[in-house]
């Protein structure tokens, strides 16, 4: 987040927010502050989830559509961590002096527990049950019909990268749009918790009209660069076999089609691209850890040339479940 949105925050402002939703946030425990300030306060039947999000990063229109989908979602049997309140006064504008306002929103803390790669929840049966899930949020997005309030893509690195942005753009632009519609934009292993065999999904706040293949390439990006930064030699093994579980889970529910699997790489480097873009926008590079300033320049030089994080036989995942 921003220093000058830093500035604007103040614990007044959480009291008024967590007032309007009858909740107690002394003490709160603040959960994050990259995008939004994400607070868990309690209610009298137990702890919630407070996110207030600044004007600068998302119109009220934007988180409206994001809470609508929420719903849909959720009376569609899918496992998202609903928002709370009625339709009416689930969304709290808080008006700044400068002008810019500080959105509000509500939403029911997830049970269970983060899982990352080497906790003891980090299995084969975990990356099923993210596809399966995955899948059955794509299966209902087919037929909802999403507002135009949220565009893709809008990240910019700067003249140095200005050829390489354009470059993954037109390759957007020209691909066709039948495995397409609102999806989740995020769903690596930080935005769910397991419990009991199932993942408990939250955070859509990168949640937008984009293409299915987009969701299924972000696990496998952040594994990747999980195990990139952490020095692991077997990086690509590991990949494949999260991805084969991942895909078999996928088509339990909905087919992988050969031009799903074979964009992947494509939205790989988008990621790649909207990634390092985020860490030049929000950091001061020579401030980071010396790790994540190596993996800026490797992840620089595969945009420049033109290459994905991991290189794998995406097409030998699609329509197949008795994968090898």
């Amino acid at each position: 987040m921003e220093e000058w949105v830093k500035h604007l925050f103040s614990s007044d402002l959480l009291r008024r927010a967590a007032r309007h939703f009858h909740a107690d946030c002394d003490p709160s425990i603040k959960l994050g502050e990259q995008e939004n300030f994400v607070f868990e306060v309690k209610l009298k039947n137990g702890p919630a989830i407070l996110r207030m999000t600044h004007s600068s990063h998302r119109s009220i229109r934007e988180i409206e559509e994001e809470l609508d989908f929420f719903v849909y979602l959720h009376q569609c049997g899918v496992q998202v961590c609903r928002p709370l309140g009625s339709a009416i006064d689930r969304i709290l504008p808080i008006p700044l002096k400068d002008g810019s306002f500080f959105y509000c929103c509500l939403f029911e803390k997830a049970r269970g527990n983060r899982t990352v790669p080497g906790s003891p929840d980090w299995t084969e049966q975990l990356f099923y049950e993210w596809g399966r899930s995955m899948a059955s949020m794509h299966a209902v997005a087919k037929n909802y019909h999403a507002g135009s309030g949220r565009k893709q893509f809008k990240q910019d690195a700067g003249e140095k990268l200005l050829m390489q942005r354009k470059k993954l753009t037109d390759c957007l632009s020209s691909m066709p749009r039948q495995e397409y519609g609102l999806i989740h934009g995020d769903l690596h292993s930080g935005n769910f918790f397991f419990y009991n065999g199932k993942l408990q999904i939250f955070d859509f706040d990168d949640s937008s009209p984009h293409w299915f293949a987009s969701d299924l390439a972000i696990p496998v990006y952040y594994y990747a660069w999980f195990l990139e930064v952490n020095g692991d030699s077997d990086s690509v093994d590991k990949c494949r076999l999260f991805f084969k579980h991942l895909s078999e889970g996928y088509q339990s529910i909905r087919p992988l089609t050969e031009q799903m699997a074979s964009s992947i790489p494509l939205f790989l480097k988008v990621r790649d691209f909207m990634l390092y873009a985020y860490f030049h926008k929000k950091y001061e590079i020579g401030s980071l850890e010396r790790v994540l300033q190596n993996s800026l320049q490797r992840m620089e030089k595969r945009i420049m040339n033109n290459e994905e994080i991991v290189k794998m036989e995406w097409g030998k995942y699609a329509g197949a479940l008795d994968l090898n």
